[in-house]
């Protein structure tokens, strides 16, 4: 009976030794991997960060690592300071290393997300009735046609201009804005040339202005001046 009690204490006790053993020489081999290689120190996210978030006020949200080279992405920084007076210009999620290319001057985030005007363009913006704008089922990207009815005329004096806004509705979930306002106002914001602002703005101050939802097959042929005389003709 002593006999298999001190046998059985024996393998219990040969186990803990092999496992203490086993966990020693795999912690050795570990450090004698990161010893036999170049080794840095970075930070990494230990939250996520979200776009925007200055640099300065990153201390408690990230921490210092140390990995071997290889697994340094480029660009990856050591310390906050060396970001300074720049703001993350898209989200860090945690675990990620933060590198330089993933910041920028705050000046340039705050115009990154409005498009650029083309030359000799102009943008502008007018305030109408849902069903002056295609019962207000218009976004950003969209061509419209202009009417214009000035002095008991009406005519399409603008084939097509590019919608670069529209603001007064539900967002269409892709980025832009729609509108499908059934009462109240809509804003259409319109990129068009000076000569044709010269026209809207004439006619939303002596008139008034319909815009049509038009297409790249959409033509223009066969329009003319409507007034009382020939509206039947």
């Amino acid at each position: 009976m002593k006999r298999r009690l001190l046998a059985a204490v024996a393998a219990i006790l040969s186990a803990v030794i092999g496992a203490g053993l086993l966990f020693s020489y795999v912690s050795g081999a570990d450090r004698r991997a990161m010893a036999g290689m170049q080794t840095a120190t970075l930070l990494v996210a230990n939250k996520d960060i979200p776009a925007g978030t200055p640099a300065e006020d990153l201390r408690t949200w990230v921490v210092t690592k140390t990995l071997p080279a290889l697994a340094v992405t480029p660009g990856a920084v050591s310390s906050l300071a060396e970001l300074k007076g720049l703001v993350t210009s898209t989200d860090v999620k945690a675990g990620e290393q933060i590198i330089a290319a993933r910041f920028t001057d705050p000046a340039t985030l705050a115009n990154s997300g409005r498009p650029q005007i083309p030359d000799g363009m102009q943008e502008l913006t007018l305030q109408l009735e849902p069903q002056r704008v295609v019962g207000g089922d218009l976004a950003a990207g969209d061509s419209v046609g202009v009417y214009i009815s000035v002095n008991k005329t009406t005519h399409l004096a603008i084939p097509s201009v590019r919608v670069s806004k529209v603001t007064g509705g539900a967002s269409t979930g892709d980025g832009g804005q729609s509108s499908n306002a059934a009462n109240g106002t809509v804003q259409v914001t319109l990129l068009a040339s000076a000569r044709d602002a010269e026209k809207i703005v004439f006619a939303a101050e002596n008139g008034t202005v319909w815009l049509s939802l038009v297409n790249h097959g959409s033509r223009a042929t066969g329009t003319k001046i409507i007034n009382g005389e020939n509206v039947f003709k």
